[in-house]
This record gives C-alpha cells, structure tokens and sequence, in this order.
C-alpha cells in the first residue's frame, strides 16, 4: 500500500499533469494540516519543456499515455466494445488493463467480448472497494481517485477504462 502522498504523486503522473520524479510529484507534508494561501501565475509556452508523445498503439496513434481520452457518441455506436478490443490488444502484448463499467456486466458483456476478441483474461480486470466488513462496494470519481492510483501503481496498468464516466 502506498501513503497518500504516494498516491497523489500517482494520480498525477497517471493523468500526465506531473512528471515522473517523486519530487516534482510529491505533496509536501502540510498539505492536508494546513490551509494554504494561493495566488495565480502565467507559465510561458517558452517556459515549458516539450515532450515525445508516448501512443498505446504506435501504428493507429490514436490514444497517448499517460491521458486522458474521451471517446464520445450516440449510444450504440461501439466505443465500449472499441475499448474491449484495445484492452484485449493490450493483453496479447502482455500488458495490463482495468476496466469499470456501469452499464455492461463483466459475466453476461464484457468476458465473452474479450473472450471472442482472444484476450488474456490474466491480464484484464475490474476494481471493487472492499469494506472491513467483507462487503463490495464500487468505485465512485472523484472520491476514490487514489485508490485508483494505488492500484494502476500496484499492478502497472497500461489502460485503464472507465465506461460511462458519468456513470461511475
């Protein structure tokens, strides 16, 4: 388990908003004590360091790391199943990738698609709050985006899915 700090510092390298150093990442301890002035400033496009765009598919360089992508459509057009069969790629590569989903259930929808689309089924899973008490609980966003950083930390997740946003 990593501090909240750590998980912090990986929320923000998981979004891209952060570089990978733990001490540009890092929350500095008072953060939560105590209340803090802030004040605005203009960053310079001058002042900014330009980066190589990483893509989880080099050949289609449809979706950077380290990003958030939106797919966006009418009902019905495939973006769940477009996310399944990116995850699934992923897989057969080796590669990890964690999948929330409101409206799909992962017996009846999501194992048979991936399963069609021949994915490693070790490498692809769901994520579930789990209380003292034993009992399973999902996901909600804003309020558990560190413990969705702990776990992409904790199992190296190259994808992560969350389908509908607006649903979780």
């Amino acid at each position: 388990m990593i501090s909240q700090r750590g998980a912090h510092a990986a929320a923000l390298r998981l979004t891209g908003l952060c570089a990978d150093s733990e001490e540009v990442c890092a929350v500095p301890p008072n953060v939560a004590q105590e209340p803090v002035d802030l004040t605005s400033r203009v960053v310079w496009a001058s002042q900014v360091e330009r980066e190589q765009v990483e893509w989880i598919d080099p050949k289609s360089r449809f979706i950077p790391k380290r990003s958030i992508t939106v797919l966006a459509g009418q009902p019905g057009l495939g973006k769940s199943m477009y996310s399944v069969l990116i995850a699934a790629k992923l897989s057969r590569e080796g590669k990890r990738s964690l999948i929330f989903t409101a409206e799909d259930s992962w017996a009846i929808t999501i194992r048979p698609r991936l399963e069609a689309c021949q994915a490693n089924l070790d490498l692809i899973g769901y994520a579930e709050i789990v209380g003292s008490d034993g009992l399973n609980g999902a996901f909600t966003f804003p309020d558990d985006v560190s413990r969705l950083a702990e776990l992409v930390q904790e199992h190296d997740f190259e994808f992560v899915v969350i389908d509908p946003w607006s649903g979780i």
